[in-house]
């Protein structure tokens, strides 16, 4: 049996890499309207208080300037790859962490 903490160490940085790749993508990608997909903005509000969820339940807090980065991060890549994005909100629409290891099991494969 995993060790509960391990698992959460492990799936805590599994989501910092997820969240800096976010925020790479909004500072590398170009700026794409948060109102250009309707889906794609309720999947990414519901990103944005994941991250900061799970942050808060790891005794931290996200910086203001990664913050900022979380939404058009993640709406570039809806836009890019909005199919994955969307199976993983409708498949996990109760837990953050659900969503988290969706869309990062989606982005491995």
């Amino acid at each position: 049996m995993k060790n509960p903490k391990n698992t959460i160490k492990s799936t805590f940085k599994s989501n910092l890499l997820l969240l800096l790749a976010a925020s790479l993508m909004a500072v590398t990608g170009a700026f794409v309207s948060l109102e250009a997909n309707p889906q794609c903005n309720q999947a990414c509000d519901r990103f944005e208080s994941c991250a900061i969820e799970i942050w808060k339940q790891n005794g931290r807090t996200i910086p203001a300037t990664e913050k900022r980065k979380l939404k058009p991060g993640c709406m570039n890549t809806c836009q890019k790859h909005s199919a994955a994005v969307m199976s993983c909100y409708q498949q996990a629409s109760n837990s953050c962490m659900s969503y988290w290891q969706c869309i990062s099991q989606k982005y491995k494969q």
